[in-house]
């Protein structure tokens, strides 16, 4: 049995390389393309904007919970079993109102993420699969994301990437 499995991987592991033989290879590290472009650059200064501005309402709702919590305890006393138990009710409801706004606003910025940077990855995928095409390359690697662990220098085609984006 031993013997069957170590039979299994040499041939899988001669196949592998038999098949690698003839193709053309290269690599790009989109990380270092997308840290230096503009585009990336003004959509994260338009998603920091935009979190603040969730913070912002976020914040102005806590103020409002304190303020009412404050008026609440000092109060209270003077309140009718009736009147603690709305004031309680209403303290609870705004607590609910923050957390379902913090998830949303979570949620709103991940969305406004993915709309930020969407076209600026397609941009940089459709500009690596031109330069692929005219090179002739079979495969292009992304080096940023650890999915090589060796890079011939000379196929690498992150410059070529970044002087067709003009950068």
């Amino acid at each position: 049995m031993r013997h069957l499995v170590n039979f299994a991987v040499t041939v899988l592991l001669c196949t592998l390389t038999f098949s690698a033989v003839g193709q053309n290879l290269a690599h790009v590290n989109r990380g270092k393309i997308l840290q230096n472009m503009p585009k990336v650059q003004q959509a994260k200064e338009n998603l920091r904007t935009y979190s603040k501005e969730m913070e912002g309402q976020v914040q102005s709702l806590m103020k409002e919970y304190r303020t009412k919590l404050e008026d609440f305890q000092n109060n209270s006393e003077s309140m009718t079993a009736t009147q603690r138990k709305d004031k309680q009710r209403e303290l609870k409801n705004l607590e609910e109102r923050i957390q379902k706004f913090r998830q949303d606003a979570q949620k709103q910025v991940s969305e406004k993420r993915s709309e930020l940077l969407k076209p600026i990855m397609e941009q940089v995928n459709s500009t690596i699969q031109e330069i692929a095409r005219e090179k002739g390359y079979t495969y292009v690697f992304d080096a940023s994301q650890g999915s090589i662990l060796y890079a011939e220098e000379g196929k690498d085609i992150t410059s070529l990437v970044k002087q067709r984006l003009d950068m």
